[in-house]
């Protein structure tokens, strides 16, 4: 589930640092488990990565219902 490449994604929801969430991953978007290991606030201007390119976090992850880590 975990590799050792950090990559940036967007979203509306409150997620915390630890939560287990899916991702899309790759050229094909394939649904992966992801760990969340940083939070940062940007608005689109102030974004690190061109805001349209950055992909969205689609929920947490089915053992991660209720948002934390056991």
């Amino acid at each position: 589930m975990y590799g050792d490449r950090l990559y940036s994604y967007k979203s509306d929801h409150d997620y915390k640092i630890g939560d287990i969430v899916l991702v899309p991953r790759g050229w094909n978007d394939e649904e992966v488990e992801a760990r969340v290991v940083n939070i940062a606030y940007y608005n689109e201007e102030g974004a690190p990565y061109p805001y349209n390119e950055l992909k969205e976090i689609i929920g947490y992850a089915e053992e991660n219902k209720d948002g934390r880590i056991d």
